[in-house]
């Protein structure tokens, strides 16, 4: 799956913005390119490290790539998950209660004795490390899917972490600077295959818009220099003390203020989800 033109370039702020930051406390960012798996694995085995850590995404085809990663590794494995809100080991584990939570008032027959419904801790989840955040399909068994349903049991079984402490010069233990830390590409680069293609894109995007949105995404001017993820915290901040209280959801697009404009930010990991709750929570 190719990312879009305009995504691309953010991300790439991002990312410069990442090198500067780990740069600034004696660390660097590792650039390489390639299929994931082979690209950490063998870093993993070249810089000889004791543990990988990454955050879980819960997609799909994420979900399996994370998985084929833990086979391989050499070494420890410790993931967590930063995108999402409610973090995945913090909601019921068992069908019953997913149920009984998202309907509290709903009255509900006594299950039978030769109802079959297996609730038990799938066995894939049993043999998971207390270090690896679950996100394999069975550990969602019963989970409702509407979304009302869901954010009631969210909003009454589970609490909202805690961010992880800011790091620090003393979170680097190992002098990197002999490296080659590769370069980051540029839009250019990694846009050009959306040029090179004489197919539609998902078979029904005519290549002309996709040339098009190619070359304006280009031709906006690019903020490297600037640290994104700063600003990122000091518009959240300004949103939630100013305009939150105003702020029209069906509006977004009417002002400037009257939606958080905190998309771009959270798709491109410079801000998660618990910084916005408690940047909010903070304010009241």
């Amino acid at each position: 799956v190719t990312n879009g033109p305009h995504f691309t370039r953010r991300l790439l702020e991002a990312v410069h913005s990442l090198r500067s930051s780990l740069q600034s406390i004696g660390g660097d960012l590792i650039v390489r390119c390639g299929n994931p798996v082979e690209v950490v694995v063998n870093l993993a085995r070249e810089l000889e490290v004791d543990e990988v850590a990454w955050s879980e995404l819960p997609g799909h085809y994420e979900y399996i790539q994370s998985e084929e990663l833990k086979k391989l590794l050499p070494c420890k494995v410790y993931t967590s998950c930063s995108s999402t809100l409610v973090h995945p080991n913090n909601p019921p584990t068992d069908i019953h209660t997913w149920q009984r939570l998202a309907r509290p008032k709903e009255k509900r027959k006594k299950q039978k004795s030769k109802v079959n419904i297996d609730t038990s801790t799938p066995t894939e989840a049993i043999n998971i490390s207390s270090t690896v955040t679950n996100i394999s399909p069975p550990r969602f068994l019963g989970m409702p899917t509407i979304m009302g349903d869901f954010r009631r049991v969210a909003r009454t079984s589970c609490s909202i972490r805690d961010m992880f402490e800011v790091p620090n010069h003393q979170y680097i233990a190992k002098d990197y600077s002999g490296m080659d830390t590769g370069d980051i590409p540029s839009l250019e680069e990694l846009t050009q295959n959306l040029l090179d293609t004489d197919e539609p894109i998902l078979g029904c995007i005519p290549k002309e818009l996709i040339q098009n949105l190619v070359q304006y995404a280009r031709d906006v001017p690019r903020a490297y220099n600037i640290n994104m993820e700063e600003q990122s915290i000091q518009h959240l901040q300004n949103f939630v003390q100013y305009h939150a209280a105003s702020a029209n959801r069906s509006l977004c697009d009417v002002s400037e203020n009257d939606s958080s404009k905190l998309s771009t930010y959270l798709a491109v990991g410079t801000l998660s989800p618990q910084q916005v709750y408690h940047s909010v929570k903070q304010q009241k």
